[in-house]
């Protein structure tokens, strides 16, 4: 969910990220159309059980977009995985979307409904 929400604010805006270390950018909020949303949301979900299904016998680590809003117990979950020596690193870009859908979303209300009529509840605030 907030991948396509970040991809879908990033396009509407022209800014994909911060790579600044001091500055401060701030994004409006911006309107959700929901049949985009529905739409990248299902490529998503595919893109993602396709890779699952691909690379099910595989030793893995399945690391989700969600999970770098932690980033570093993130990446030092992945170091570890991978038998490197644990190093903190910082993240080349920081994510500029609220943490509250309802801060980004101007169409809340509409996107919530929609998340719940669609089986996505687990994705509100």
């Amino acid at each position: 969910m907030r991948n396509t929400l970040s991809d879908l604010r990033a396009r509407s805006t022209k800014v994909y990220h911060n790579s600044g270390d001091t500055a401060t950018v701030t994004i409006p909020m911006f309107k959700v159309d929901v049949h985009e949303l529905a739409r990248k949301m299902r490529q998503i979900e595919r893109f993602n059980k396709q890779l699952e299904r691909s690379t099910v016998n595989l030793n893995r680590k399945i690391v989700y977009y969600e999970d770098f809003e932690n980033w570093e117990a993130t990446v030092s979950g992945i170091l570890h995985y991978l038998s490197v020596t644990d190093i903190p690193l910082r993240p080349a870009s920081r994510k500029l979307n609220p943490v509250k859908l309802e801060d980004m979303i101007e169409n809340y209300t509409e996107v919530s409904s929609w998340l719940l009529e669609n089986n996505y509840a687990q994705f509100l605030d």
